[in-house]
């Protein structure tokens, strides 16, 4: 009977051993398929991630040009600003103002004469 039982177990064992190959290749199939999942899944998280640096990166060459525009722009105003002030000070100084004045809009003190000469341009000549 002990012979017997191990027949019985030989066949058993002989009888699954057919099953397991099936049942590693499913677990292969299953594997490989999930491996191709992830890799799919990576590339489109590298590419998701490429395309947003790739636009984070021109919005910021955009902003940093915009910025050194507005930073051209204040240094403009300060030296505006400063010549502006220049000019309110120097008009409220008088003699700057009669020189001013008599410059721009040809007044005279009485009895003067004021004499128009050409100016030297060089080009007038020819």
């Amino acid at each position: 009977m002990s012979m017997q039982l191990n027949s019985e177990f030989k066949q058993n064992i002989r009888a699954s051993e057919g099953l397991n190959d099936q049942r590693d290749a499913y677990y292969a199939r299953i594997h490989r398929k999930r491996r191709q999942m992830m890799r799919w899944a990576t590339l489109a998280i590298l590419v998701v991630c490429s395309l947003t640096i790739g636009y984070r990166m021109v919005q910021y060459k955009i902003v940093k040009q915009q910025i050194a525009e507005v930073n051209q722009t204040v240094v403009k105003a300060k030296q505006d600003n400063t010549n502006l002030k220049q000019q309110v000070t120097a008009l409220h100084d008088p003699t700057y103002l009669q020189q001013l004045i008599r410059e721009k809009y040809m007044y005279t003190k009485q009895g003067e004469q004021v004499y128009n000469l050409p100016a030297n341009d060089p080009d007038a000549n020819r």
